[in-house]
């Protein structure tokens, strides 16, 4: 006979057994607390934390388990104003839109002997780390010298002046990150720094390009590992933004166990190719040909073990690719499956590998139907049983922020089942000439101080908080108090229910002390943001969408920000192929058909009509059945009128072609490592206890117990 469990209650730190008569008949009662205790225990000693960085990730599980995500805020301050209305000799260097890389125009220089380009950036800002980074392009180069970025001290062009510079490049004709660290240390107290691109006392004479300029605050606690990236992590942790930016609406995917969508969605299917079901496709090649079959290209991770599996006839084609496509570099080499047998090709990807390419095609010298079935590739050593791709996501509607050091940032994490938005910052909010109450409180030779006092209304900042202010061009103006013996000009400073920004007369064109008008003019020209810490913390619940969950085994997870929510679109009705259609982000031929998104579109990941989701209704370019050639950026979408509702309300979420909100730093998942508390998260999922527990939570009480007994 089988031993019987007696489940227990743990109180005040010890298991106490019930009665094993009394769960039988239903007459001992348990209450709420002790039975979440009893979920609590187990689920503490049995789940897992992983971080997570901005990207890929892979998650090992050792079994299927619900997920909590925590995400923390970040903001980036680019203290280099933009190359438009950054301040140098435009006999020098001047703008250029023939080659670019961030920028709608990048700043160009024709170098000859004794010829450089300074962009100036001021003082005051903070003591500490910097790093300046930019990426260069040179189209010829006939000089000894090596290109680079000189940090100078002061307004000098002199190498004497020369503090620090970059690695520099040869390579011609592609662009390469350049990275240069300073401490404050190294500059005067008052003096600002120059950042020069060429040399102003050599021989070497290039041509080249600069674009994507930035410098950002690098904190100390940092500085010993930052110096050690590569610059092309570097480039990645410290991505080109103009101005202030936050974490703007993160995201979560997990791709399913299989990696392959179905073939509707690969990139490229020939068109003597017929799909004959989500994962089954079949070439037909009456004659001898090349590029006779479809390919798709993934994201991926380096140094990775991965399998592919495909059942495949007449000697079906198979091979992948590591980043880009070149004759006879096949990871695997070429691999052919016949007679409806199962191919199972075991690899693993290169250092370097960002991404595979997977090629389903026949030999050139081939004719006929060639049949390719249930493909599927996953991260493992060895091929599981065929499933269609499911994915989940989790997208949340949040901007999250930090101070610049990033001693202090905005978090998102769960909380007794929900989602949490943990603010310790008021967001960009808006100076401009709408506001209440501004006068001029001071006027010097060097700046203009105006005084907002309208700030009331707004919640309690902290007095000696991490606040952030720029102007309408991206440029940071540091908050220094009014009894610093610093320069004062182009900064800001907040007291009780007022903010105080002095604007240095050559940006506002004063000549003397303006009226109300003028000042009103100018913030509507010109308005200010300002991102302020509170005093108190706000915590409130979050709105998300979604949900992650993990499957047995390693889990590929996408962790992404950027994500636009929801916004509102107008379909537009054209016809094409001898049908009527409703498209969506379409500027094509068809003026009337017009109806792009507020920003290029870079992918199209939900489509709602009045906020349910009809994603599944519509053709899009990243489901691989449309081209791009008439989207506003790289994809739309677009649904038959049969299928489409013009009573509806239609939002679009996407993500945008160009993305300058930082990647996120810091961030985790945590999931049950165990039967016992995966099944616990479940039960406090779905139930919901508030008083006293019967005799059917007594009988689950006593499942637990047996679950966790086999579990351990």
């Amino acid at each position: 006979m089988a031993k019987r469990i007696i489940p227990h209650t743990l109180i005040d730190g010890e298991y106490i057994p019930h009665d094993a008569a009394a769960i039988n008949d239903g007459t001992e009662r348990i209450d709420a607390k002790r039975v979440l205790k009893i979920e609590h225990e187990i689920t503490d000693q049995k789940s897992r934390t992983s971080p997570l960085k901005h990207g890929l990730n892979v998650v090992d599980s050792d079994q299927a388990s619900v997920t909590e995500l925590m995400i923390e805020g970040r903001t980036l301050v680019n203290l280099v104003p933009p190359l438009e209305k950054a301040v140098f000799d435009s006999e020098r260097g001047y703008l250029t839109t023939e080659n670019t890389l961030h920028s709608p125009r990048s700043l160009k220089i024709e170098r000859n002997a004794n010829t450089a380009v300074k962009i100036t950036v001021p003082r005051p800002f903070a003591s500490g780390y910097y790093i300046v980074i930019g990426e260069i392009y040179l189209s010829a180069n006939r000089g000894s010298t090596v290109p680079a970025i000189h940090l100078h001290k002061g307004d000098s062009y002199s190498g004497s002046d020369d503090i620090s510079k970059s690695k520099g490049l040869t390579e011609l004709n592609t662009w390469v990150t350049q990275t240069v660290f300073f401490h404050t240390s190294e500059l005067g107290e008052e003096d600002a720094l120059s950042i020069v691109f060429g040399r102003y006392n050599d021989n070497s004479s290039f041509v080249g390009y600069l674009d994507g300029l930035r410098m950002y605050r690098v904190p100390d606690t940092e500085y010993s590992s930052v110096i050690a990236m590569t610059s092309s992590q570097l480039a990645e942790k410290y991505p080109f933004t103009e101005g202030m930016q936050h974490i703007a609406n993160p995201t979560i995917t997990k791709t399913g166990r299989n990696l392959l969508p179905p073939f509707y969605e690969w990139d490229y299917i020939h068109s003597g190719a017929e799909i004959l079901s989500p994962y089954s496709l079949k070439l037909i090649a009456p004659e001898p040909g090349y590029n006779q079959g479809g390919h798709i290209t993934i994201p991926a991770l380096p140094n990775t073990d991965y399998t592919l599996s495909v059942t495949g006839y007449n000697q079906a084609r198979v091979y992948v690719f590591s980043n880009v496509v070149i004759n006879g570099s096949s990871i695997f080499g070429v691999k052919y499956v016949d007679n409806g047998d199962r191919g199972v090709f075991h690899f693993k990807s290169f250092p370097d590998t960002y991404q595979l390419i997977i090629y389903f095609d026949k030999d050139s010298k081939d004719s006929g139907e060639f049949v390719f079935e249930s493909p599927q590739l996953e991260l493992d050593i060895k091929a599981t049983l065929f499933q269609p791709q499911n994915n989940d996501y989790l997208f949340f509607d949040a901007i999250l922020a930090s101070s610049i050091d990033g001693a202090v940032r905005d978090s998102v994490y769960k909380k007794n089942g929900k989602y949490m938005l943990k603010e310790h910052f008021v967001k960009d909010y808006l100076i401009d000439g709408n506001v209440n109450d501004v006068s001029v409180s001071q006027r010097t030779e060097e700046y203009t101080e105006i005084s907002i006092r309208d700030l009331n209304n707004q919640l309690e900042f902290s007095a000696g908080g991490r606040h952030v202010l720029t102007d309408a061009y991206g440029i940071n103006y540091p908050q220094v108090s009014g009894q610093s013996n610093r320069p004062l000009s182009g900064t800001f400073v907040l007291g009780v229910s007022s903010c105080w920004i002095r604007i240095p007369n050559v940006h506002s064109g004063w000549t003397e002390s303006p009226t109300l008008s003028q000042i009103r003019d100018f913030l509507t020209q010109k308005p200010f943001k300002l991102t302020y810490q509170l005093k108190n913390p706000i915590e409130k619940e979050l709105e998300t969408e979604g949900a992650i969950s993990l499957h047995k085994g390693p889990n590929l997870l996408t962790l992404n920000s950027g994500l636009i929510l929801n916004e509102q679109i107008e379909p537009k009705r054209y016809n094409a192929a001898n049908k009527a259609w409703y498209g969506i982000n379409y500027i094509g031929s068809i003026e009337t058909a017009h109806s792009p998104l507020q920003n290029e579109a870079r992918r199209i990941v939900d489509i709602k009509a009045d906020g349910k989701s009809v994603y599944h209704l519509f053709q899009t370019t990243s489901k691989g059945n449309l081209q791009n050639e008439v989207a506003y950026g790289l994809d739309y979408a677009r649904i038959q009128e049969s299928d489409f509702d013009p009573e509806a309300s239609y939002t679009v979420t996407y993500f945008p072609l160009v993305n300058r909100t930082p990647p996120i730093e810091k961030s985790s998942i945590t999931y049950q490592s165990s039967v016992s508390s995966s099944l616990d998260k479940t039960v406090e999922k779905l139930t919901d206890v508030e008083t006293s527990v019967s005799v059917q939570a007594n009988q689950l009480v006593e499942l637990l117990a047996r679950v966790r007994a086999l579990d351990s």
